[in-house]
């Protein structure tokens, strides 16, 4: 069976790879589509995004909320921030806090559980924790 299912997608992408080549005029128009969108919109946004962060972070030490449950402040504002500018900016927050020793081994891995829950579902192997929507 395992076999069958290796030898239908080495057949698949093989196919992909002639039907790429047949048409390479048009892979090549949205490949450097791709780079501009990239180049344009994404990457200007996500430093940007990523900077004031990083200086929102830095100040947080004469901000803080008086309640914040189970957890620091730089994992809730990770969070805040996690939710607005998106999914890697997060994800950079809680490892920049990861670097400072600002948050333990579980709450790096509860607050990465919830950014990705917010989007899909995933089972971390090496985590007792599990997300599942």
């Amino acid at each position: 069976m395992k076999n069958k299912i290796q030898g239908l997608f080495t057949i698949l992408v093989i196919a992909v790879m002639i039907m790429s080549l047949i048409h390479i005029d048009e892979v090549k128009a949205r490949v450097v589509q791709a780079i501009e969108n990239c180049l344009i919109g994404i990457v200007p946004s996500l430093f940007l995004n990523s900077v004031l962060s990083s200086v929102l972070i830095k100040c947080s030490g004469a901000i803080k909320p008086r309640n914040i449950s189970r957890g620091s402040y730089g994992t809730f504002l990770a969070f805040i921030l996690g939710n607005i500018c998106g999914y890697p900016i997060g994800a950079k927050i809680i490892s920049d806090l990861v670097k400072e020793n600002a948050i333990t081994q579980d709450q790096t891995e509860i607050a990465i559980c919830f950014f990705i829950c917010l989007r899909t579902s995933i089972y971390s192997w090496n985590s007792k924790y599990i997300c599942i929507m």
